[in-house]
């Protein structure tokens, strides 16, 4: 009784705790934190599938852990790449295409100059899969790799 009594509290003090949380979280701090959550849980379950015996399930379940482990790490990795690759200015107003320059947009992308339209079209596609802002990115990285894009194939 004392014990489910204690666990209510818990409960009750980590809801508080999230509530407050969640009213200053950025919508980016959400996606992470809920993905956080998600693996969390399945790295549980996947580890009750092995401690109760179903290795063969735990096996087959390991792969999707590391997959999704690694989308989340690579997506925290490109948005920092980016930031740095910025000078850090990652709140800047956006820039029309005409401030923008060719050596500024080779440097968004990290190509090289000289770089042909397929180099160009394939760092924007790979880019863009891990900063939109449906993945977690914002909209100010998206607006800026989609603008070295259009720099670079006039």
């Amino acid at each position: 009784m004392i014990a489910l009594l204690a666990l209510g509290l818990l409960t009750l003090i980590v809801l508080i705790l999230a509530s407050k949380w969640y009213v200053k979280a950025t919508p980016q701090d959400i996606i992470w934190t809920l993905k956080w959550v998600a693996l969390v849980l399945v790295m549980i379950f996947v580890a009750w599938l092995a401690l109760s015996g179903r290795l063969f399930a735990a096996a087959a379940a390991l792969p999707v852990v590391m997959v999704w482990l690694t989308r989340l790490f690579t997506g925290y990795r490109y948005a920092k790449m980016f930031k740095n690759m910025m000078g850090g200015q990652q709140q800047r107003t956006p820039q029309t295409s005409s401030t923008m320059t060719r050596a500024e947009a080779l440097k968004i992308l990290g190509l090289q100059d000289g770089a042909g339209e397929e180099e160009i079209k394939a760092s924007h596609r790979r880019l863009i899969a891990h900063l939109h802002p449906d993945v977690g990115g914002s909209d100010y990285l998206a607006q800026q790799i989609n603008l070295a894009k259009d720099v670079l194939l006039g």
